[in-house]
C-alpha cells in the first residue's frame, strides 16, 4: 500500500513539474529575450538580458498619448525576440562574446510584432516614456513605414532596470 501511494505522489509531482515547465516556456515567449539600447548620448550600445528586468520595462500599465515626444531626445530600442545575426546564424548562448556580435540591425522584422522603439528619458517634470514601433516589409528602416503601436510611461521599477544597466534615465529639457 505504501509503495502505491508513493508512486502516486511521484506521478503527481512529476506532472506538476512538467506543467510548470510548459507554462514557463510560453511566458518567456511573451517577452523579448534582449532589449538593446543604442544611439543618442550612449557611446556603446547597452544590452539588457535580465528576464525579470525586461518584463518590468515592457509593462505598459500607464498609457501615454505620445503628444509631447516630437521635441524630446530619445535612445533607440531594438527588441530581440530571436537572437539571429544578419548572417542568419542563431545565437544559442547568451555569453558576452556572442552578444558582442549582435547589432541593432540584426533585429528580425516581423509583421505585427514590435521590434524597435524609442526610450524617452525623463525631462524635468515630464516622465520617461517608451514608444514601440512596428514596421511593414520590405524596408524596416524607412521612416515612412514606421508605425508607433504603443506608448507608455515608464515605471520607477523599469527605470531602476535601465539605471542598473547604465542607461541614462533623465535628460536635459529642450528649451525650444
Amino acid at each position: 500500500m505504501r509503495s502505491r501511494r508513493s508512486s502516486r505522489v511521484l506521478a503527481v509531482g512529476g506532472l506538476a513539474v512538467l506543467l510548470g515547465l510548459f507554462s514557463v516556456v510560453p511566458l518567456q515567449a511573451m517577452w523579448p529575450r534582449i532589449v538593446m539600447v543604442h544611439g543618442g548620448p550612449l557611446e556603446n550600445r547597452v544590452i539588457i538580458d535580465d528576464f525579470e528586468g525586461i518584463q518590468e520595462i515592457m509593462r505598459w500599465d500607464a498609457p501615454h498619448d505620445g503628444g509631447d515626444l516630437d521635441s524630446r531626445s530619445f535612445l533607440n530600442l531594438s527588441l530581440f525576440w530571436r537572437l539571429t545575426l544578419a548572417s542568419g546564424e542563431e545565437i544559442v548562448s547568451l555569453d558576452e562574446t556572442r552578444l558582442a556580435e549582435l547589432q541593432p540591425e540584426d533585429v528580425a522584422t516581423a509583421v505585427n510584432t514590435p521590434t524597435r522603439g524609442r526610450f524617452y528619458p525623463a525631462c524635468g517634470t515630464t516622465p520617461a516614456v517608451i514608444a514601440l514601433d512596428t514596421y511593414e516589409f520590405p524596408d524596416p528602416d524607412s521612416f515612412l513605414m514606421r508605425e508607433v503601436v504603443r506608448t507608455w510611461i515608464v515605471s520607477d521599477r523599469a527605470l531602476s532596470v535601465f539605471e542598473r544597466f547604465g542607461v541614462p534615465v533623465e535628460s536635459e529639457c529642450d528649451p525650444g
